[in-house]
């Protein structure tokens, strides 16, 4: 969270230094996203280490956004998505001790939420960046006999949209980004040896937005 604040911070003193403030206005809308992310991670077991597992997801959700506009061609907002993304049961085999285990590994990410600023650098065209972070809720059963707890995932987005505005205010969008979320290690909390190391998250999404500018 503290890195989500510094990100915001930034966004807003690189924005403002370039644009002078008119009457700020507020927009609130929806969206509805396909996405597809890839990763790969694997368990360390004292000085065994289990096979590399890459992770891919294609799918979809919604998700709801409100702005501030603070000047002609710049925007800044808050996107968040209310439900729960579940990720597929993955199954892996390892060598524990001489035999053979069988780890089950799924997870769901909660309480997905993104800071952006946004560009108009033509009447249509903008830019948007961002800061995204989300909780990663793990839902394991590991043959080892290891558990991990919960945590937090954070990163970056970008991309370009193309903006239809109408002359009372209800817009349309779509728009294409491209997030990257830092990987992580969690240790187990029933053997301090064991770890699950997470590489990072990489992902592509498209949207189609609408709301209105008030």
């Amino acid at each position: 969270m503290k890195k989500l604040i510094t990100s915001i911070l930034s966004v807003f003193l690189l924005t403002s230094a370039a644009y002078s403030f008119d009457r700020p206005s507020i927009s609130i809308g929806g969206s509805t996203t396909a996405a597809y992310f890839s990763t790969s991670a694997h368990e360390v077991e004292a000085s065994e280490k289990s096979e590399e597992v890459d992770g891919a997801a294609l799918g979809g959700y919604v998700s709801v956004f409100a702005e501030i506009t603070l000047a002609d061609r710049l925007s800044i907002g808050v996107s968040f998505v209310p439900e729960d993304l579940e990720t597929e049961t993955v199954e892996t085999k390892q060598t524990d001790g001489g035999s053979s285990v069988t780890n089950t590994i799924k997870a769901s990410l909660e309480d997905m939420t993104t800071v952006y600023a946004s560009i108009l650098v033509t009447d249509n065209l903008y830019l948007k960046f961002g800061a995204v972070t989300l909780d990663l809720v793990t839902q394991e059963n590991l043959g080892t006999g290891s558990a991990y707890g919960n945590t937090d995932l954070d990163g970056d987005t970008f991309g370009v949209g193309y903006n239809m505005e109408m002359d009372n205010g209800v817009f349309f969008r779509a728009e294409a980004m491209r997030t990257n979320l830092g990987g992580v290690s969690l240790t187990s909390t029933s053997n301090s040896d064991n770890k699950i190391v997470l590489s990072d998250v990489e992902g592509v999404n498209a949207s189609i937005m609408i709301g209105k500018k008030f």
